[in-house]
């Protein structure tokens, strides 16, 4: 049975709970009118939630980015424990076999 009404529900710990309800309630603005008007800039594209949106994904972007080039820091230290060659040697091969392949 669909009432037209969903629920969103989500967690947080404590202590931003309460900071949460202190905030609110000295500006004088009920939870549900908060995060209904939140939703209605989102949706209705307020440029001031684009901007918030735009610094969540770049910060989403730049652990990506962190997470990323750890992974292939931890990679080239692989490679080289397991072929004996550093990444200087193996662009060295390359060059070589480019060399070789230009000559014939």
């Amino acid at each position: 049975m669909d009432t037209g009404w969903k629920r969103y529900t989500f967690y947080i710990n404590s202590t931003a709970h309460a900071d949460m309800r202190i905030k609110l309630r000295h500006d004088e603005v009920p939870q549900q009118t908060f995060f209904k008007m939140l939703i209605k800039a989102y949706i209705e594209d307020n440029p001031h939630m684009r901007e918030l949106v735009k610094e969540l994904n770049a910060e989403k972007l730049g652990k990506r980015s962190l997470k990323k080039m750890k992974k292939d820091e931890k990679l080239a230290v692989e490679q080289e424990e397991w072929f004996g060659l550093s990444e200087e040697e193996i662009t060295d091969i390359y060059d070589q076999i480019e060399m070789d392949d230009n000559n014939e």
